[in-house]
């Protein structure tokens, strides 16, 4: 199964309103329209006028990408 392990920048360019990230938030990877992986976002808020970047691992779910398939993703995102 594929795993990624990834960066995510949130940024909030709202001068006055926080936002809360709070249970259940989730991101999701597709490649050709097949889901690879996917994971929960931490709980969190971020206050107005803030940029917030954390790193997490995505797990793939028992799926198995053809050869081709993993060469083609690979040589997608190098």
């Amino acid at each position: 199964s594929p795993e990624f392990d990834i960066s995510i920048k949130a940024d909030n360019g709202n001068e006055k309103i926080g936002i809360y990230y709070d249970t259940d938030s989730s991101v999701e990877i597709f490649y050709r329209d097949v889901s690879l992986c996917n994971g929960t976002l931490p709980v969190f808020y971020q206050p107005p006028h803030n940029v917030t970047v954390f790193q997490t691992v995505l797990k793939g779910n028992g799926i198995e990408l053809a050869r081709s398939d993993r060469r083609a993703l690979v040589k997608a995102v190098a």
